[in-house]
């Protein structure tokens, strides 16, 4: 989605619509593959008129937004959210959970302008308590970079702190995403290819 169909400006050109509805005329099913959830991803789906489930939150949810109805979900285990909790507090982290249609960030942090300027208008809020705020265990979180430099001091801390229990993934120069065991992007389209009974052979990822 980010930096393939919409650029900076988080809109779709018209060029691109024009390509998506030549392929989907063709027979081909089109679906959207990203690490936002699945309320602003049903958005641009719905924009393009796409005829495929989406698949959100970096694989680990798919959703058919044509009948409002969840295929597959994964989210992180209630248990360790009070792990994620205490390390982002030891460690500085900018720590932020996303839901299916809201980002939480805690009343008071340090996210940079820059990541704040990706996030559609109405769809993050702050709040005093991060994880009671949450009407469910969320698929990821998310630590926010003050700088790419940062990144691999990042990357270190939260593979001590989690190991083998979270997959740990960079997926933008200032965001660090922490994802259920098994969740990524290749195994969401794998999942949704065997869903629609399409070869992965008959299968072209752009991004």
């Amino acid at each position: 989605l980010d930096q393939t169909l919409i650029g900076n400006d988080l809109t779709i050109s018209p060029r691109v619509q024009q390509a998506i509805q030549q392929a989907i005329a063709r027979g081909v099913y089109i679906t959207i593959i990203t690490g936002r959830e699945a309320a602003i991803t049903t958005r641009y789906a719905r924009q393009l008129n796409l005829n495929a489930p989406i698949i959100c939150a970096q694989g680990g949810l798919i959703y058919d937004f044509r009948s409002d109805s969840i295929l597959h979900d994964e989210r992180l285990p209630v248990e360790i959210l009070p792990q994620v909790m205490q390390a982002a507090e030891h460690y500085g982290w900018n720590l932020s959970f996303e839901m299916f249609d809201q980002m939480y960030l805690p009343r008071l942090s340090n996210h940079p302008q820059e990541f704040l300027d990706l996030l559609p208008a109405g769809h993050w809020t702050r709040v005093d308590d991060l994880v009671g705020s949450l009407s469910e265990a969320p698929r990821k979180f998310l630590v926010t970079l003050n700088s790419p430099a940062d990144r691999p001091r990042i990357l270190k801390e939260m593979h001590q702190v989690f190991q083998d229990t979270l997959h740990i993934v960079p997926t933008h120069p200032l965001l660090v995403e922490g994802l259920p065991c098994g969740v990524d992007k290749g195994r969401g389209l794998a999942w949704l290819s065997d869903y629609l009974h399409i070869p992965q052979s008959k299968v072209m990822a752009v991004g």
